[in-house]
């Protein structure tokens, strides 16, 4: 049975059911993180990574302050320049499309500026080792031509190894927790909203204007409603109904009234059984929403 919506009862009945949210939310993380981490641990889709140390000499402006403005995005840029994409392709005869070295190319300068760290990534170790090497015989003649550095020396090659981005499976998990929170949201908000169920006896008294009781009767005409419509038979005169609360049986109970209805049978009065005193007391604000958290039934 469908009320006139009510904010109010829809946020306690959001908030009662706070555990769904995080049961999701946490299996939303599992899901989206722990596939992510094996695939870069244990059980394949590895990368691998070789990586060239080489030391630089800046030189000086004008003014006779040395360059000291060259980061790591600077070093990519010249890295990932069409110059040196023409370098590896007619100096290191590689065969790979600029926009694959593009995306296989790295550099990175730590603490000391003067150190740049260049690395090749890819998911075939041939093919690192291959770009590596070809990086190693052309990477200073890139950098003789770029004014700001005087000279630089390669100090260092690492052979290909396998290579785990760790910094992203916190990442991955914290998505994964974000699509869960939302999907968990989305779906308790379409439930609730879909909701027929009886939760506060005074909304269906004032959307049907059937008295309620706070007795359950007993003798003459009742009718339970629990789960099904319950058969009605030949029933006339005065009919008390007996409402199982919370049940998202309010199809059932139009279809009771409407049956009743027809067979010209008066509706004295309704209670329910099976009502959340939790709820009801946070509704009309007798309790704190806090309660709601301490108890799903």
């Amino acid at each position: 049975m469908q009320n006139d919506f009510d904010n109010k009862l829809f946020t306690i009945l959001f908030l009662k059911r706070w555990k769904t949210i995080v049961l999701v939310t946490l299996i939303g993380a599992l899901l989206f993180g722990i596939p992510y981490t094996l695939s870069k641990t244990v059980i394949g889709n590895f990368d691998y990574r070789s990586e060239l140390t080489v030391h630089v000499k800046y030189g000086e402006d004008s003014s006779g302050k040395i360059y000291d403005y060259i980061n790591f995005y600077t070093w990519k840029q010249w890295i990932t320049s069409d110059k040196y994409m023409d370098i590896l392709h007619n100096d290191a005869g590689l065969s790979e499309s600029s926009e694959e070295l593009k995306g296989y190319l790295d550099a990175n300068v730590e603490a000391d500026e003067r150190v740049v760290f260049f690395a090749v990534t890819t998911h075939d170790p041939e093919l690192t080792g291959k770009i590596a090497g070809a990086v190693n015989s052309t990477i200073l003649k890139l950098i003789g031509e770029i004014p700001e550095i005087e000279s630089a020396e390669i100090i260092d090659q690492s052979a290909p190894v396998k290579y785990f981005v760790y910094k992203n499976i916190p990442q991955v998990f914290v998505l994964g927790a974000i699509a869960g929170l939302f999907v968990s949201c989305l779906g308790l908000w379409i439930w609730i909203l879909l909701d027929d169920s009886v939760y506060i006896p005074a909304l269906f008294e004032r959307a049907t204007g059937i008295p309620v009781s706070d007795e359950v009767p007993a003798g003459g005409n009742v009718i339970k409603i629990e789960d099904d419509v319950p058969a009605i038979g030949d029933i006339s005169g005065d009919v008390a109904l007996s409402i199982k609360a919370g049940n998202r049986n309010g199809r059932a109970i139009e279809r009771v009234l409407d049956e009743l209805k027809k067979k010209n049978a008066n509706v004295t009065s309704v209670s329910f059984t099976g009502l959340d005193e939790k709820i009801i007391k946070a509704y009309y604000g007798k309790t704190t929403l806090s309660s709601l958290f301490m108890h799903v039934k």
